[in-house]
Parts: C-alpha cells; structure tokens; sequence
C-alpha cells in the first residue's frame, strides 16, 4: 500500500524546497550578476503492488540556474564592443574640444599671424604694424607650445588608464582562476551538484572583464574555464592566470605597450587585442593622438621654414638682410 505520511511529507519537502528557491530569487533580484533559479522536480520510483504501480511521492531532483549560454556569449561580446567604442568617444571629444575651440585652436591664431602679415606687406615701415606682426608671431608660437602640452598631457593620461586597466585584468583573471577552483572542488564533493551561485560570480567577474578587453571563453568539463584575449593568448587556464602589465617603449614619445606574462615569458599584445575599454584606449591613442602629434610637428616646422626662408630673403629698415622669424624649431 502507498506510504501516505510519506508521500505527504515528500510533497512539504519538494515545496518547502522550492519556496526556499524562490526565496533565494526574490532576496538576490538586485545581485549583480545573479541568474534566477529553479527548481527540478521528479516522481520517485513507483512501488510495485498487486500487479499495478504506486506512486511514491516526489523528489527534489535539481536547482538549476535559468540562464542561455548563446545570450551570455552574445552579452560579452556587445559589452566589450561598446566599451571599446565608448573610450574613443570619450577621448575623442577632448581632442576635439581642444583642436576646435576658438580659445585652444591654433587656426585663429594662424588667421590672427597671417591677418599682421598683410598688414606688414601693405605698409612695411609701419613700427605699429611690424610690432603686432612679431607679437602675433609670438601669440602662434605659444599657441603651438600650449596645444602640444594639452595634447601631451592627454596622452599621459592615456597611459595612467592603461595601467589601471592592465591591474583591473590582471585582478579579474585572478578572481576567475580562484572561482574555477571552488567550483571545480565543490562540483567534485558533490557529485556533480551545480554551484549555482559560484557559477554567477564567476559570469558577472568574465562579464566584468569584457568591459575592459574583448575575451573568447571555452568551458571545460570540469566546470571550468579558460580565458584568451588578443590573438588566442591565454589569461586564465584553469586555477592558473597570467598577468597583464604595461611597460614603456623605446621612443622618444611617452607610450606604454601592453604584455602578457606567466612571471618568466613575455608577450607583447599591444597590437592583439580587440574590443573592451583597453582596445579603444589603444585606437586613440593610434588614430588621434599619434596623428594630432605628427601634424603638429609638421605646421609648426613648415610655418617656421617657410616664413624664416622668405624673411631671409627681404631687407630690414637698415637695407640688411633679415634673419630668422622664428627660431630653430629644434633648439
């Protein structure tokens, strides 16, 4: 005969155990990372009787977490797109701030020099005329200096947030590693039992992590992860990660390159790594800094030459040949 008590007290059982998953969900809605769960239920094994089955009962089979891995994927991938996309916009409004700004530009100055010139060539023993033709000169000067100095100082702040980025990766890589080993230790102790809340915290540190730089994720069989970034170089094996570190390259201009290192192999990665925050740092610093950089120099050394040749070639109020305007850009 069927154990009444007993399939009575496995229904309590069954649906104090799913009040208590709903619980959970209800007092986590605002975790960050947290995925809702629920809970499995089964029929327990009919018993034999008279020819017939009689049911049992129920069983807490599973709780499992409600969560689609093709979203997740899909998740860090747009994540680590807009964060890319983001640092250049936000970079890209500085120098365009600086460069477009009547206040910071270097045309109105330009326009302001060459409006004195005109001046000069109209009325060239005008004293009030060469004057403001000399301080108009002096005003593009410490113009050029001034824009280079902001643009400078963007770049080193450039790199004070790749180094800060670098730490924040190396952070996270150690954080999944660590997570990979609780999981795997309490999926082994339990034979096979899902850590649900462990497996969150780790999603919510990759998700974390694909804000900074775009990462390709493989799952292992053990519950594990493995984490590359750039071209397929590793970060996290297993309970294993590696870190990311920035160091300064050889040329004259302050620039940090980004390596990948195990403590004695080194990589560099500065030209690998796609999507995340770090890649659009990276694409600033390559399309607009750099750029802003070298065109600079370029004004600058052809307003110079072009003017010194030709003033160099007109005679003073004295009949001398004149000298230079400007001075030696490279002094």
């Amino acid at each position: 005969m069927a154990d009444l008590a007993g399939i009575a007290l496995s229904g309590l059982r069954a649906s104090q155990t799913s009040l208590s998953t709903t619980s959970h969900n209800i007092v986590n809605v605002d975790t960050e990372g947290y995925s809702r769960q629920k809970t499995g239920l089964g029929t327990r094994v009919p018993q034999s009787y008279g020819g017939s089955f009689i049911g049992q009962g129920v069983d807490v089979e599973s709780i499992t977490r409600v969560s689609n891995q093709y979203v997740v994927d899909q998740l860090r991938r747009d994540v680590a797109s807009y964060n890319s996309f983001d640092a250049y916009y936000e970079y890209a409004v500085r120098v365009d701030q600086l460069l477009g700004d009547d206040s910071t530009a270097i045309t109105p100055s330009m326009q302001s020099f060459f409006d004195a010139m005109q001046d000069v060539s109209n009325d060239p023993a005008s004293i009030p005329s060469r004057q403001v033709l000399i301080s108009s000169g002096q005003a593009l000067v410490n113009r050029f200096n001034a824009v280079y100095e902001q643009v400078y100082q963007t770049n080193e702040t450039l790199n004070i947030e790749l180094d800060a980025v670098a730490s924040k990766i190396t952070q996270l890589g150690e954080s999944i590693a660590a997570y990979n080993q609780s999981i795997q230790a309490v999926y082994t102790n339990n034979t096979g039992e899902l850590p649900n809340d462990l497996l969150d915290q780790r999603d919510e540190a990759i998700r974390q992590l694909s804000e900074l730089v775009g990462v390709e994720v493989l799952q292992q069989q053990n519950l594990s992860v493995s984490i590359f970034v750039g071209s397929g170089q590793p970060l996290v094996i297993g309970n294993e990660s590696f870190s990311v570190e920035t160091v300064t390259n050889d040329s004259g201009l302050s620039r940090k390159e980004l390596v990948i290192t195990d403590g004695t192999n080194v990589q560099n990665i500065t030209n690998l790594v796609s999507g995340g925050r770090l890649s659009g740092l990276l694409t600033v610093r390559e399309e607009l800094i750099d750029p802003v950089f070298n065109e600079l120099g370029r004004m600058a050394l052809s307003v110079a030459q072009t003017f010194n040749d030709q003033h160099q070639l007109g005679m003073d109020l004295d009949n001398q040949l004149g000298g230079l305007f400007f001075g030696d850009i490279n002094s």
